[in-house]
Order: C-alpha cells, then sequence, then structure tokens
C-alpha cells in the first residue's frame, strides 16, 4: 500500500515537472509559432494573411497550418473566391505531391460552391487555374459547364471557352 502511495506522488510529481517545463517553452515561444495563436478559427481572411506572412518570414509549418485553417474556413462558410485564394496560396508554396493534390482539392470545392451559389467569374478562375495546373479534364468540363449556363442565360449567344478564360474572373483579375 505504501508503494502504491509513493508511486501515485512520484507520478504526480513527473507530471508536475512536465507541465512546468511544458509552459516555460510555450512562454519562450514567439506567438506566431504557437498553434492556433496566430490564425485564430473563424476568419479565413485574417488566417491566410498570417500564413502569406509565415511564408515571408520564412515559417513553412506555420504557414501550411494557417492555409489549412483558412482552408477549412472558407469551406465552411462556402466562399468559392476564397477557396480560390487559399489554393493559389498553397500553389505559391510549393510542387511537392501533398501540395498539388491540396492545391487542386482547394479549387473543386471553389467551383462547387461557386456551382452552388451560381457565381460563374469564380467558375471561370477555378478551370483557368486547373488548366494552369494541367488538369485539362477537369477544366473543359468546367468550361463546357460555364458555356451551358451562360447560353442558357442568353439563348443564340456562342461561348467560347478560350475567351471565357481570358475575361476578368476574381477582383478583375486576367
Amino acid at each position: 500500500m505504501a508503494e502504491e502511495h509513493a508511486g501515485a506522488w512520484l507520478s504526480v510529481a513527473a507530471l508536475a515537472v512536465l507541465f512546468t517545463i511544458a509552459g516555460f517553452l510555450w512562454h519562450d515561444l514567439p506567438a506566431q509559432a504557437r498553434p492556433g495563436r496566430a490564425c485564430p478559427p473563424g476568419d479565413w481572411d485574417r488566417a491566410l494573411a498570417e500564413a502569406s506572412a509565415a511564408a515571408v518570414r520564412g515559417e513553412p509549418t506555420l504557414a501550411l497550418r494557417c492555409a489549412y485553417r483558412a482552408y477549412i474556413e472558407a469551406e465552411a462558410a462556402g466562399a468559392g473566391a476564397a477557396l480560390v485564394q487559399v489554393g493559389d496560396f498553397l500553389h505559391s508554396l510549393g510542387r511537392q505531391r501533398y501540395l498539388k493534390i491540396s492545391v487542386r482539392s482547394a479549387y473543386l470545392r471553389a467551383a462547387e460552391h461557386a456551382r452552388q451559389k451560381r457565381e460563374w467569374p469564380v467558375m471561370a478562375a477555378v478551370a483557368t487555374r486547373l488548366l494552369a495546373l494541367g488538369d485539362l479534364e477537369e477544366a473543359g468540363a468546367l468550361l463546357a459547364e460555364l458555356c451551358s449556363q451562360m447560353a442558357s442565360g442568353a439563348p443564340g449567344v456562342p461561348c467560347d471557352p478560350i475567351r471565357l478564360t481570358a475575361v476578368p474572373t476574381l477582383s478583375g483579375e486576367e
């Protein structure tokens, strides 16, 4: 019984030491390196700005963490244009396979949200970016759908997918 009691106290003491060390380490971390502080939930725009700032500072792990936070928040908000921006940011970070998959995923989710909200400029922006990634099949399908939707609004108007990708899309960009 005494041995069990002593063992319990040793466990409590060891946990106290670990928590003290963790507290000191946490206190010494800069605010940008603390998880959750730099890119708090609920604000995809701020999370994306923090991701960009972290990338400039040379903190790729924090940049990715904040970019994925922005992805989750934009997805939850159903913001197709925001997902395009997140995809653009992830694309700018590198060519690793997992990043390419994330970029494509962000663009496809953006297209889905744009389709639901009938945001044709966002769909055109996604198609353009998918073309740049070399995803010709998905980009072609998006452009065909976009042409179909635009033609249904104005019968008899020819739809040129190439011209469609050259028109201003998000925030006046080409």
